[in-house]
């Protein structure tokens, strides 16, 4: 089988996948947390990260995001110091 082929055969099961997940959120959303576990188990955390931010990422392309958190603090700002003219150097200023 070509490259060509086995791309597109990729492509049409992807389409297909990601209807379904659309189709039945609750189901893909479980199937998802199952690979991911199974994931973390294999790599032994060490991917814990990446392997989140994939779920992530194929649950918003899914259909099935869980939606953000509303944000419950303000953030604060404080203002920095103005820079002073005595900045260390090894050169002699003169």
């Amino acid at each position: 089988m070509s490259l060509f082929r086995k791309l597109a055969a990729l492509g049409v099961a992807a389409e297909a996948a990601r209807r379904y997940a659309q189709k039945n959120p609750e189901k893909a959303r479980e199937l998802t947390e199952k690979a991911a576990s199974f994931a973390d188990q294999r790599t032994r955390g060490k991917y814990h990260g990446q392997i989140e931010s994939l779920k992530r990422t194929v649950a918003g392309l899914g259909g099935y995001a869980a939606p953000e958190p509303p944000v419950t603090g303000q953030a604060v700002i404080t203002p920095t110091p103005a820079p002073t003219d005595e900045r260390p150097t090894p050169y002699p200023r003169g």
